[in-house]
């Protein structure tokens, strides 16, 4: 790994390394530790949530003091690959983003909020002739206002020329902040692999 590490600075200047993963999280922390400009940010992914304790959550507290951690993450929720446990993904998030509130610690929540079922919808569209079923649940859930319910700074993108700005400013604040970006429902998620085919039958372009 040494000499990875020593690659990677001929082109960059620091390296941030997500410890995302139970068995991965005091990993990182431990390399980071061993190098002066590499840091860490920590947190579960939401595909390791039915593994997470509340002793791991008291634990990722006392990490957070650690002084190469400067961040929360990748945390988020996974509807698309991970389905059978939304709750627990919903709980194991909260939770993560309260840290992260207390300890003012950078994470961003960026919500693709295209009001819909994105990817099922898509390929109701695609593939079944666009004979939409339960992929519309006609939510208007204020997301700016949810952030700022806890106490977090919440942003709303709702046209292509708002993306690098609202994106910098809320890199710039150096805290946790939620960005509700409007897209259209129509829009889709490429590439990807059509029903029953493979990766070499991929879509990269409509």
């Amino acid at each position: 790994i040494n000499e990875v590490i020593e690659e990677d600075f001929k082109y960059v200047d620091k390296i941030i390394i997500s410890g995302c993963e139970k068995d991965a999280i005091k990993d990182s922390i431990n390399i980071a530790t061993r190098y002066e400009n590499i840091y860490v940010t920590i947190g579960y992914h939401p595909d390791q949530v039915d593994y997470v304790t509340d002793s791991d959550l008291l634990e990722l507290k006392s990490l957070l003091k650690e002084e190469k951690v400067i961040g929360i993450g990748e945390i988020g929720l996974d509807y698309y690959w991970v389905k059978d446990n939304k709750e627990k993904q919903k709980e194991i998030f909260i939770k993560q983003i309260e840290l992260a509130k207390k300890y003012d610690l950078p994470v961003i929540v960026l919500v693709m909020n295209n009001t819909v079922l994105g990817m099922v919808r898509q390929w109701q569209k695609l593939f079944y002739g666009s004979r939409f079923s339960q992929t519309d649940p006609h939510r208007a859930t204020d997301f700016v206002a949810l952030a700022n319910a806890f106490g977090i700074d919440g942003m709303r993108i709702t046209k292509p020329e708002e993306i690098k700005p609202v994106l910098k400013k809320a890199f710039d604040l150096n805290r946790p902040v939620v960005v509700d970006c409007h897209i259209s429902p129509d829009v889709n998620v490429l590439p990807m692999i059509p029903p029953g085919k493979t990766v070499d039958d991929i879509i990269t372009e409509m």
